[in-house]
């Protein structure tokens, strides 16, 4: 018998009192991605490693300077451009677009009127991009039912 860890199956030993592996969250970051720990890098990749964490904090700090309504009106935006893209491929992928579209209406329904005058905006976007939805779906739809189908 064997029990499913986020670290694979483990095989099940019923008077195991230790593990001697200690569990991701107690190895560190590097631990929990499968990386080195800091101590076992060269003194160049500890330097570089600084630099990227004295980064990380400083977009970190940035973004909370940004109001999070500014912050959620782009990632909408963003799932909606994801949809137009999925739409408007030669041979669309409808199920890709609407999982965006449902993620995207789901923000808007979510947050009612705190995005302001950009929720507006994105509700009537939202239904503009579901009425494509619908035509490109229609539209495939003859395509894929031939010439010979209206006669």
């Amino acid at each position: 018998m064997s029990l499913w860890t986020p670290d694979g199956d483990v095989p099940a030993e019923p008077n195991r009192a230790t593990n001697p592996t200690p569990p991701p969250a107690e190895r560190g970051a590097a631990g929990m991605v499968g990386g080195p720990e800091f101590d076992d890098l060269s003194p160049e990749e500890q330097a570089k490693a600084e630099q990227l964490v004295a980064e990380m904090a400083e977009m970190q700090r940035q973004l909370l300077g940004v109001p999070a309504e500014v912050i959620v009106v782009n990632h909408a935006r963003g799932l909606l451009e994801l949809a137009i893209m999925h739409l408007n491929q030669p041979e669309p992928r409808f199920e890709d677009a609407r999982l965006a579209i449902d993620a995207f209406a789901a923000i808007l329904d979510s947050t009612g009127d705190r995005l302001g005058e950009d929720g507006d905006y994105l509700r009537q976007v939202l239904t503009q991009v579901q009425i494509a939805f619908v035509q490109r779906q229609s539209d495939t739809a003859g395509t894929d039912a031939g010439p010979d189908s209206g006669s």
